[in-house]
């Protein structure tokens, strides 16, 4: 329910945004933190889809001005970060007063004592609790999923305090400080529990009120913790030396974009994706004839025409199209044949742009040898790329690169990707990739998230987008091609794309059966034309991967 209500909300005030300090006023201090994170969760994707800098300095210079009079009262990581988010976006815009330093919220109090957990023989007291609800929370706190799982997100503090002395400070919080115990949640909580199962297996919707109380208190320690113990960095983290979010990795629900229903939407049937492969007419032939057909796949021209939509000329940077057998109900184990492309793009200087094009002409692209974008799990694809949240990791950390594999060639792929994980947000059925353009990209001229699948310009027109965010369908970036155009210019560099695909059976029984991988590789004139190199077939698939010695 409150995930359905955080959306409603930020639909709603995006378009009467006056309302939002009042909101903001009448929850902040309430003793609910959950209210008060979604308040200020609510109010940070409205403020991010509007821009309405009068409505984001009022209330970024307000929560500031609160939380450095009682910082006390703020005592949880997820309250604290959405605060440091809002004035953070509120500097981006240059609406916040200089007098303020939005990082305030994720400077470390000293005067917060250290948490103390209950002993060993506290938890033993609890084992002779009558109360069925306080005995799902304790096993909760100290034995399942939650302990084994979710409370890792406190692992930089493990050093000072381990899973289990964390589970206990959790379950004394909850029972004793919140009210918890011999309360009526306590009856509701042992009676779903008992109608619905415990498990993962149970309803979404089944869940105990007490589990909800973990979460807060979980987040209260953590909010201590921070202040008062050094936090241990993993041995694989590498940072830009801007100040970490206290949990950046909770962030759960992204209230940026709105949340459609997603068709499974054949390649046939996107109005992007130029050619189709047909696989009812070569039915009858057997694998080997039909793995080794060339000319029912779609033409690399055909693939890259620019589509017109709504008055606009639409380029394909990336596309992943697959056209398959598979239905839901075929029977188990019988093969099915299926074919796939991985198309990508990449800008390359315009000094490297003829050595680059022959290096990688006639290659093989298996192996992913060549650059990869960035990818974020914890980011709003609204913040994208200039929050703290997109800028605290390394980019290499991300898994983003320019340099091909064994060369000093510099490939930039055209994107990156934000990720909206469904398992903790109620009106996802699944989780959502979203295509974003490059960094490269904004500093040619500025672009910004327009709510839905894509980033716009100042005059209101969108640029770039993913049409299989709002419209189903396979992960697509797509660019307007009149603004492409003079914005590779101003960057200095030349699209080139590259193409691998593959056909193939499946199927339990589809033993031995042919594969054929394939190549190909185009690039993008001034003038708006493509031109396409051969396609190129290979057997094997561990063959011709990676440049040709001296390339």
């Amino acid at each position: 329910m409150k995930d359905f209500a955080t959306r409603a909300a930020v639909a709603i005030l995006r378009f009467h945004t006056t309302l939002l300090p009042k909101l903001v006023d009448l929850f902040l201090l309430t003793d609910d933190d959950e209210v008060r994170e979604r308040v200020l969760l609510v109010a940070y994707g409205v403020l991010i889809l509007s821009r309405d800098k009068v409505v984001l300095k009022g209330i970024a210079e307000k929560l500031l001005t609160t939380y450095a009079r009682r910082p006390e009262d703020f005592q949880n990581a997820m309250i604290r970060d959405h605060i440091r988010c809002i004035a953070e976006f509120a500097q981006h815009l240059g609406c916040l007063d200089r007098k303020f330093d939005p990082t305030l919220p994720n400077q470390r109090n000293s005067r917060t004592p250290r948490p103390v957990p209950p002993t060993e023989d506290d938890e033993k007291a609890w084992d002779g609790e009558k109360d069925g609800g306080v005995r799902l929370l304790v096993h909760s706190c100290l034995h399942d999923d939650f302990n084994h799982y979710s409370i890792g997100c406190l692992r930089g503090w493990n050093h000072a305090m381990l899973k289990p002395a964390i589970g206990r400070w959790i379950a004394k919080r909850v029972m004793d400080d919140f009210g918890y115990r011999a309360s009526k949640c306590s009856g509701y909580d042992t009676t779903v529990t008992h109608e619905t199962g415990g498990g993962r297996g149970k309803p979404a919707w089944a869940e105990r009120i007490g589990k909800k109380y973990q979460w807060i208190a979980m987040y209260q320690l953590a909010s201590r913790l921070y202040d008062s113990i050094d936090r241990e960095k993993d041995s694989f983290e590498r940072t830009t030396g801007r100040l970490a979010f206290i949990l950046n990795d909770e962030r759960k629900l992204d209230p940026t974009f709105r949340c459609p229903e997603r068709s499974d939407r054949p390649p046939s049937e996107c109005w992007w994706i130029g050619g189709n492969v047909d696989l009812t007419p070569t039915k009858q032939l057997d694998y080997l004839a039909w793995v080794s057909l060339k000319d029912d796949l779609p033409s690399m021209e055909s693939l890259l025409a620019p589509k017109t939509r709504d008055g606009q000329r639409w380029l394909p940077l990336i596309c992943y199209p697959t056209w398959s057998e598979y239905r839901e109900g075929r029977p188990y184990g019988e093969p099915y044949r299926s074919t796939w492309m991985h198309l990508e793009a990449f800008l390359v200087p315009h000094a490297q742009f003829d050595a680059a094009v022959k290096a990688i002409s006639h290659r093989n692209f298996f192996g992913r040898w060549m650059p990869e974008g960035a990818k974020w799990l914890h980011v709003f694809v609204g913040e994208y790329p200039w929050a703290s949240a997109c800028n605290v990791e390394t980019d290499d950390r991300l898994g983003f690169g320019t340099r091909v594999h064994g060369s000093r060639l510099d490939f930039t792929p055209v994107s990156n990707e934000v990720v909206c994980e469904w398992e903790y947000d109620g009106t996802l059925a699944k989780s959502i990739y979203f295509r974003v353009p490059a960094r490269a990209f904004y500093t040619a001229s500025s672009l910004w998230w327009n709510g839905e699948d894509g980033f716009i310009t100042q005059d209101g027109r969108t640029r770039f987008r993913d049409p299989s965010a709002s419209e189903g369908g396979p992960t697509t970036l797509l660019a307007d091609l009149d603004d492409l155009l003079p914005r590779l210019e101003r960057l200095g560099s030349r699209l080139v794309w590259t193409l691998l695909g593959e056909k193939y059976v499946l199927g339990e029984r589809a033993h031995n059966t042919p594969r054929v991988t394939y190549s190909q590789t185009a690039f993008l004139e001034n003038d708006g034309t493509i031109l396409a190199g051969d396609r190129v077939f290979f057997q094997d698939y561990d063959r011709h991967q990676g440049l040709e010695r001296g390339n």
